[in-house]
């Protein structure tokens, strides 16, 4: 029998943190537009940097970007992130319930290297444990970013998981929710945030978007009884259960 897979994206739905992110720091101290932020947060999220400098280096290559300000802030900023993930209350424990439950976990994330160490001082010695590296699909080593099709299959394939036996966790309906809805995944939709899911809120309650399977304030709220839960198929054989990209 095939277990059952939870994928589960990490900021705002296993850890908090600022408000904004650091593209948005980064161009808002160095006088970027509003194209360039965009093109930085390609960058910064879609390559494994070692440090600042390496950073900065592709700035200059790829946006064209000589600035003492951006230098600065992406060094400025590259220190604050190491530190400023904050474990969301009530999550460890429902990780580990969920291992208890015989679920498989992987990770699936937009985040970039600092960051991610700053989540990994929280969470790394669950993860060594319980989550295989190649079940953590990280953007910045990856080279994609959510909700790239190509990142959802990626997972399922690794995990040996069907579409009809997974379940995606995530705080964004255009990153998170949808996607893996058109994969043929159960989603779980975490509106930590729920102001800045608005226009997706709207669309739902107008009947011009499809719904998650369950929607949940934090995964600390989750019932593990719960019918939709339990529901979850690991050997579907139905003929979509691994859909193509074409």
């Amino acid at each position: 029998m095939t277990t059952s897979l939870v994928i589960l994206d990490i900021g705002s739905s296993l850890v908090e943190g600022p408000a904004r992110g650091p593209a948005s720091r980064i161009a808002a101290a160095g006088g970027l537009t509003t194209d360039q932020k965009h093109d930085l947060h390609r960058l910064l999220m879609t390559a494994p940097y070692p440090g600042p400098a390496d950073v900065y280096a592709t700035v200059r290559e790829h946006l064209g970007v000589v600035s003492p300000a951006v230098e600065s802030a992406i060094a400025e900023i590259w220190d604050a992130q190491e530190g400023e993930a904050r474990l969301i209350p009530g999550v460890s424990e429902t990780l580990q319930q969920l291992v208890e439950r015989g679920y498989q976990l992987a990770l699936l994330s937009n985040i970039w290297t600092p960051y991610y160490r700053s989540v990994y001082r929280l969470l790394g010695g669950f993860f060594d444990l319980h989550i295989p590296p190649e079940l953590r699909l990280l953007s910045c080593r990856e080279g994609l970013v959510k909700p790239a099709p190509e990142l959802f299959l990626r997972v399922l394939e690794r995990a040996g998981a069907s579409p009809a036996g997974t379940l995606m966790v995530g705080d964004s309906y255009d990153k998170d929710i949808k996607p893996a809805m058109e994969c043929g995944m159960s989603t779980l939709w975490l509106l930590h945030s729920p102001c800045r899911e608005i226009p997706a809120l709207v669309e739902i309650l107008n009947g011009a978007a499809a719904g998650p399977t369950a929607a949940l304030r934090t995964l600390a709220n989750i019932d593990l009884d719960a019918p939709w839960l339990a529901s979850l198929s690991p050997d579907s054989n139905k003929e979509d259960s691994h859909p193509s990209l074409a």
